[in-house]
C-alpha cells in the first residue's frame, strides 16, 4: 500500500538520524554493495551525490538505491536534481550551498509535499537562512578536516553549537566519527543527527562502521564517565514515568503536571529548574548573566500559576579550577539580582566543584493565598487566548539571558479570577500551547496577524517571522485563556498595568494557525525546544 504524503514526509524526517552520502572515489568496494551494507548496519538514509555521472547512469543508480533503501526501511535522497528525485520515487532532494529561498521553493514545487528538501551550508548564517527559507533540514560542514574538501577550512564543533536552531534538523558533516560523537557531540542541544561520507563507505566494513555510528548516537557517552539518556527518551515522558511510579500525592492543591506544585498547607508554591552550560547558555557566558537566567526560568514557573514569589534556593556545580570561587559568586549575584526584580531574595543553597558541566539548580518558593492557583487544565472551548508580550528572536541579542518573569500579571490573573488556564512560554508558543491544550482537553486556533512578533525576530517575509515567533522559545511570557465574556475587557484594559495581546481561542477540535485571508499556515504541534527529543525508528 503506498504511503500517504504526510506519513512519508514524517518517515523521511525521522530517517535523518544517520545519512550516508555516496562518493565513488572514496568507496572501497562496489558502491551499491557498500550502500546496502551501510543500511543493513543501521544507516537510516542514503544521499546519492555523484553529480558528475551522466544522467542516464545516475538514474539507473538511483533506482537501484531506491530498491535497497526500501528493503530496509531507509530513505533515499538525490543531490541537486529534484526532477530525478521525483522520477525515481526518492524521499527528497538535497540542494547545494548556493541554493537560496527561490531554489528551495522551486524544489518543493517539483518534488511535492510528500517529499522533503534539504540544503548544504558552510556557516551558521547559511544554516539559519536555510531554516528561514523553509528548508526541511540542512547539513553544516565540514566540521573537521576531510579528504573530500581538502581546501575548505574546517568549521569546528563550536560553529555547530552556535548554529543549532531548536528542533530544526541540522546535521554535522565532515570528519564525524563515533569517537567525535562520544567526546563532543553530546553537549550540543538538539544534536542527534549526522551525515557521513568516508567514515562509512570508505571503511573496510561499511556495515560495522554504520553500526558503530548508530550506537554512538543512541547512547552518547559523557566524557566525564556517565551516559546520556538513550535517543528514544524525551523529557516529559521521563517525568511522567517518574510521577506514575510515585502514585497519587496527597496534600497538593496543584500538581504534578503544572509549572509548579502548591501545598495545601500554607499555600506554599514550589518550582524547580535546572540551567545547564552548553544547553541553556554557552561556556563563555558571564557568570552573572547565567545566574540571572537560571533564576528567571524558575520564577517564570511561579508566575504561570499566579504565585507571589518569596525566595530562591540556589544550587551550583561550578567547574573545578582557580576561578571557581569567583564564578560561583557571579552566578549567585545574578540569581539574587533576578530575585530582587520581583521582590524576592536568595534564601540559601549549596555550592560544589565539578570536573564536568557547570549546572545551576534553582528552587523557587512562593505563596498562593485566596483564590486557587492557575493550572494548565482549566481551559474550555471558546476561551480567548492571550500572551503578555512579543515572541521570537530571543537568541538574536542575548535576550534569552535576561528573562523578565511576569509575576505581577500571573498574580493578578489568579487574584481577579481572570484566567481559566495559564502556562509560561519557555519552549516556544506552539509547544507550550500544545501542552495547555492537552491538559485542558481542547484544540486551539491562532490568527497569525495577531501574534506579537519581537523586533529581534529575523526572517524573510511575514510567514517566516511568524514561524520564528511560534517555535523559537525562551520568551518567558505568559500564555493564558480567558472566558469569552471577559475577553474584551482584558484586551482593552490589560492586566496589572501591562497590555496583553489576544491571539486566538480554544476550540473543540485540533487547531492551526490562520492567516488573515483564512488560509492555514500549519497545524499546531508539540514543537519547540524539547530535551531528549524523541526519534522513533
Amino acid at each position: 500500500m503506498p504511503r500517504r504524503g504526510a506519513d512519508r514526509r514524517a518517515e523521511a524526517l525521522r530517517n535523518l538520524l544517520l545519512v550516508v552520502v555516496t562518493d565513488r572515489e572514496r568507496c572501497r568496494g562496489d558502491l551499491l554493495a557498500s550502500c546496502e551494507a551501510a543500511v543493513r548496519g543501521g544507516a537510516t538514509a542514503v544521499l546519492l551525490r555523484d553529480k558528475e555521472l551522466p544522467r542516464g547512469e545516475r538514474r539507473r543508480l538511483a533506482r537501484r538505491l531506491r530498491t535497497i533503501t526500501a528493503k530496509y526501511g531507509a530513505s533515499l535522497f538525490v543531490h541537486t536534481d529534484a526532477a530525478l528525485a521525483k522520477e525515481v520515487d526518492a524521499d527528497g532532494v538535497h540542494l547545494d550551498a548556493r541554493a537560496g529561498p527561490r531554489e528551495i521553493t522551486g524544489a518543493k514545487r517539483v518534488v511535492g509535499r510528500s517529499r522533503i528538501v534539504g540544503v548544504s551550508t558552510h556557516s551558521g548564517d547559511e544554516a539559519r537562512e536555510a531554516w528561514m527559507a523553509d528548508a526541511d533540514y540542512a547539513f553544516l560542514g565540514p566540521i573537521l578536516p576531510t579528504e573530500s574538501h581538502p581546501g575548505r577550512p574546517a568549521l569546528g564543533w563550536r560553529a555547530y553549537e552556535d548554529a543549532v536552531l531548536g528542533t530544526f534538523p541540522l546535521l554535522p558533516i565532515g570528519g564525524v566519527t563515533p569517537e567525535e560523537i562520544r567526546k563532543t557531540f553530546l553537549h550540543f542541544p538538539g544534536g542527534n543527527n549526522v551525515a557521513v561520507v568516508g567514515s562509512v563507505l570508505g571503511a573496510a566494513d561499511p556495515e560495522a562502521s554504520a553500526g558503530s555510528l548508530l550506537a554512538a548516537l543512541h547512547t552518547k557517552e559523557d566524557p566525564w564517565g556517565g551516559t546520556t539518556a538513550p535517543a528514544g527518551l524525551e523529557e516529559r515522558s521521563i517525568v511522567a514515568g517518574f510521577l506514575r511510579s510515585m502514585g497519587r500525592i496527597p496534600g497538593l492543591a496543584l500538581g504534578p503536571g503544572d509549572d509548579a506544585v502548591v501545598l495545601r498547607a500554607g499555600g506554599v508554591a514550589v518550582a524547580t529548574d535546572l540551567t545547564i552550560e552548553g544547553v541553556h547558555y554557552r561556556r563563555r557566558t558571564p557568570a552573572r548573566a547565567a545566574g540571572f537566567k537560571a533564576a528567571g526560568r524558575a520564577l517564570s514557573d511561579l508566575a504561570a500559576i499566579g504565585a507571589d514569589p518569596l525566595g530562591l534556593m540556589v544550587g551550583l556545580a561550578v567547574r573545578r579550577g582557580r576561578g571557581a570561587p569567583a564564578r560561583a559568586r557571579g552566578l549567585e549575584a545574578g540569581a539574587a539580582a533576578c530575585a530582587r526584580s520581583v521582590g524576592a531574595r536568595v534564601l540559601g543553597g549549596d555550592t560544589k566543584e565539578t570536573g564536568g558541566t557547570e549546572t545551576v539548580a534553582i528552587t523557587a518558593l512562593g505563596r498562593v493565598r485566596g483564590r486557587p492557583p492557575l493550572a494548565r487544565s482549566g481551559g474550555s472551548p471558546g476561551d480567548a487566548l492571550f500572551v503578555t508580550g512579543p515572541l521570537g528572536g530571543s537568541m538574536t541579542r542575548g535576550r534569552h539571558l535576561r528573562p523578565r518573569p511576569r509575576v505581577a500579571v500571573g498574580s493578578a490573573l489568579r487574584r481577579l479570577g481572570l484566567a481559566t488556564a495559564c502556562i509560561d512560554v519557555s519552549d516556544g508558543l506552539a509547544a507550550d500551547l500544545h501542552r495547555l491544550c492537552k491538559a485542558s482537553g481542547t484544540g486551539a486556533f491562532l490568527h497569525d496577524v495577531r501574534i506579537p512578533i519581537h523586533p529581534d525576530t529575523r526572517g524573510r517575509g511575514f510567514r517566516h517571522r511568524v514561524r520564528r515567533a511560534l517555535h523559537d522559545g525562551e520568551d518567558y511570557e505568559l500564555l493564558f485563556a480567558v472566558p469569552p465574556e471577559r475577553a474584551a475587557a482584558v484586551e482593552r484594559e490589560g492586566v496589572a498595568g501591562r497590555p496583553v495581546h489576544r491571539i486566538g481561542r480554544l476550540v473543540h477540535r485540533n487547531g492551526g494557525v490562520s492567516s488573515d485571508d483564512g488560509s492555514i499556515l500549519g497545524g499546531l504541534s508539540d514543537m519547540g525546544w524539547v530535551h531528549f527529543r524523541e526519534r522513533d525508528r
